[in-house]
Formats: structure tokens, C-alpha cells, sequence
């Protein structure tokens, strides 16, 4: 369905020089609840945020960070922090402003955290817990603007 989507919205949108990504959102609670449940064992975080042009969700991103994205024109950008061989990361919690920040930017832009844990192989991802909306049936009959703005109303 991504896929068929993704296809639909890029022909009207490459007639304006525009694109689109379609990724799962997740809640950024979650990712609180995992980091808060393995506080001493972090042996990583990643958090990838994909720069929407969603006016609504601009102010959560750290300042520094918005200006480098918007300096560098980075679609997608990751921030990843690793401990060191025998530590963890420290500081990882909602007091930290800058990591706020991105983890909020990063779960309303539809962007993914990893999170690496010791004693862990794999790492725990956001996009192993998308935020799941069910839509019976939908007829879009209209010019691009017009659909997304639609689409845009149905995901806030």
C-alpha cells in the first residue's frame, strides 16, 4: 500500500518540483518507556528525523539542528551516540532538552529511534511499533494541493 501510494503522490507532485516519504509514525512515549526501562544498559541511540515541511511540528526541533539540516538541504539526517566499549549513555532522559527535542520532531516527522541495550544482538526500533490507523475506504477526487491537505487532516 506504501508503495502504491508513494507512486500516486510522486506524479502530481514531480509536475511541482515537490516529493513525498511515506514512513510510519510512532509514539514518543514509547520510546521514553523503552529508555526508561534500560537506563544503565544504553549502549546507543539513533534517531533518524526526515525534514517535513510541517509548519505545526518545526518548533520542536533544536535549533542547531534545524539550521545544519536546512544548510546542508538534508532530506534525512541521523544523529547517532554510542557509549563507550565498557559504559553507557548518560543523560538520556526528557531533562535532556536537545534529545527532547529530536525524539519529539523525530515521532511527529515520521522518523525512526534505535535504541541499543547490553545484552541485546539487535536493536529495539520504533518501527518495530508504528502507530496504527485504520481507514475502511477512501475516494480522493482532486488536485494534489487539495489531497494532501485532505490526508494532512485525516493523520492529525
Amino acid at each position: 500500500m506504501k508503495n502504491i501510494l508513494h507512486k500516486e503522490f510522486e506524479k502530481g507532485l514531480n509536475k511541482l518540483g515537490l516529493t513525498v516519504k511515506i514512513e510510519p509514525m510512532f509514539q514518543k512515549e514509547t520510546v521514553w518507556r523503552m529508555i526508561g526501562a534500560h537506563k544503565n544498559q544504553l549502549k546507543s541511540l539513533e534517531i533518524k528525523y526526515i525534514k517535513p515541511n510541517l509548519a505545526n511540528i518545526s518548533g520542536s526541533l533544536p535549533e542547531a539542528f534545524r539550521q545544519f539540516t536546512e544548510a546542508t538541504n538534508s532530506q534525512e539526517s541521523a544523529i547517532c551516540m554510542k557509549a563507550p566499549t565498557n559504559g553507557t549513555l548518560e543523560n538520556i532522559d526528557k531533562d535532556n532538552e536537545a534529545l527532547k527535542g529530536l525524539i519529539d520532531y523525530a515521532s511527529e516527522g515520521a522518523g525512526n529511534v534505535k535504541i541499543g541495550i547490553k545484552g541485546y544482538r539487535k536493536k529495539v526500533s520504533t518501527k518495530d511499533n508504528p502507530v496504527e490507523i485504520e481507514i475502511d475506504e477512501a475516494v480522493f477526487e482532486s488536485d494534489s494541493k487539495e489531497i494532501i491537505h485532505i490526508i494532512q487532516k485525516l493523520f492529525n
